[in-house]
């Protein structure tokens, strides 16, 4: 209030000036009257007579001038500074920051670790200290959501009456990606939860072992096209793309990389590509749009003497790196909250029967139609554990496109759905496998 005080009484002794200057100086200056009191009623409240100025004195230009400081000086007293009390906390940073990583990432940490951490290290301690729980959280989601995933997906198949083939599919998941040993026999004897945490367990010590990286390193050491093949096949019953042969050096080594982390994190995979694209796809349609009213309107640049060209490219280079900064916040937004969503499941529809067919043969759909251990038939599509992702047949796929058929399969809006992706079987890929050439 102290700084307010002094800075409003500079002001209106500069105003004054203006107004009503020095009387009795050297060179005699008018005085606006009628501006001084429409200025001090406005601004201050003060309320002033034109006829008060008749005869301008010292005394009065004085005496004005303490009535205008005054009333300044009351409405800074009464002002309310209550909303800037928190700013006033000699720990509000710590509080913000606080605040902000629990929205934003959705994990706690304390104001006084935060102040703790910028007292011994700096602002780069901080800094550290967010990322390292942003990394940790991170390792945690990358490691369950598989888990959770699955458990959704093999619930919504027991609610469609279909649980032979939920068990066989969860059974043949478990084993290929964490070596359970599971058999139908063993797993009927343990509860979803005993099972649930043992595979949580599994992939915990999985993940600390190294097992990414060590499978990734296998397949690199593979030197020629074919030893890759045959290593894909044998350890993911996988074929070699052919946009991965003839590939050398670097590029194949990340094009491997891609194909074994596409095959053992693939829902993380699938979650964060959609959830990419999505933003992507938004945000540089906007983008666009901006350069082209830009582009409208550049031209009258050159009646404040500047180039159009010089400008144009100035301001579509900033408004790009805009639209970069706003899909890294937007993606660090997202990929901690959002969640696929499992693919509805429709009960098995019994086959009609053509005629002159005996009733047993159509008595319902054959076990072998829903692919048996390595898959189910999910909403039209087969969700295989060998593709890691949501195969749906291309006359499923055309409806989806067109919006022909039921809307029961629909996303509500702002939820991500498992995406419809080409089928695996193609080139032997993952779908939605990125192309290291790209």
């Amino acid at each position: 209030r102290r700084s307010a005080k002094d800075e409003a009484s500079n002001s209106i002794n500069l105003h004054m000036g203006e107004y009503f200057p020095e009387v009795g100086g050297e060179i005699e200056m008018d005085f606006d009257a009628p501006g001084l009191v429409n200025w001090a009623r406005t601004t201050y409240g003060v309320e002033l007579s034109v006829d008060e100025f008749r005869k301008p004195t010292s005394d009065l230009r004085r005496n004005v001038r303490d009535r205008i400081i005054d009333a300044a000086h009351s409405q800074i007293d009464t002002t309310d500074l209550s909303p800037i009390e928190p700013f006033l906390d000699k720990a509000y940073g710590a509080k913000a920051m606080s605040i902000w990583a629990k929205e934003k990432f959705l994990f706690e940490i304390s104001p006084e670790k935060i102040e703790k951490a910028r007292t011994d290290g700096g602002g780069e301690a901080v800094l550290k200290l967010v990322i390292d729980e942003a990394a940790a959280l991170y390792k945690k989601r990358e490691i369950e959501y598989p888990i959770d995933l699955m458990a959704e997906t093999v619930a919504n198949m027991m609610r469609a009456r279909m649980q032979e083939q939920a068990m066989a599919y969860f059974i043949d998941w478990a084993n290929n990606r964490y070596k359970m040993g599971w058999t139908m026999d063993l797993i009927k004897t343990k509860h979803p939860t005993a099972a649930r945490r043992e595979l949580t367990d599994k992939a915990y010590k999985a993940d600390a072992d190294g097992m990414l990286e060590k499978a990734v390193q296998e397949a690199q050491a593979c030197d020629t096209d074919d030893k890759l093949r045959a290593h894909l096949l044998e350890k993911y019953q996988q074929d070699l793309p052919l946009h991965m042969q003839r590939l050398s050096g670097e590029e194949r080594a990340n094009a491997i990389r891609a194909k074994v982390e596409s095959v053992l994190r693939a829902e993380l995979v699938v979650l964060e590509r959609s959830l990419l694209l999505e933003i992507l796809d938004t945000l540089w349609k906007d983008h666009l749009y901006s350069m082209e009213k830009l582009r409208d309107g550049i031209n009258f640049r050159a009646y404040s003497q500047q180039d159009p060209r010089i400008e144009y490219k100035r301001e579509g280079s900033r408004m790009f790196l805009e639209m970069m900064d706003n899909v890294r916040e937007r993606v660090t937004d997202g990929v901690f909250k959002i969640r696929l969503q499992a693919p509805t499941i429709q009960p098995p529809r019994p086959m009609q029967r053509p005629m002159g067919v005996p009733g047993g043969i159509s008595g319902g759909m054959p076990a072998g139609m829903l692919g048996g251990p390595s898959g189910a038939q999910v909403g039209g599509g087969i969700l295989g554990s060998d593709s890691g992702g949501l195969y749906v047949p291309p006359e499923a796929a055309r409806q989806a496109q067109t919006g022909d058929g039921d809307d029961e399969g629909e996303a509500d809006s702002g939820q991500l759905r498992a995406q419809i992706l080409p089928d695996p079987r193609a080139d032997g890929g993952l779908p939605g496998e990125p192309d290291p050439r790209i």
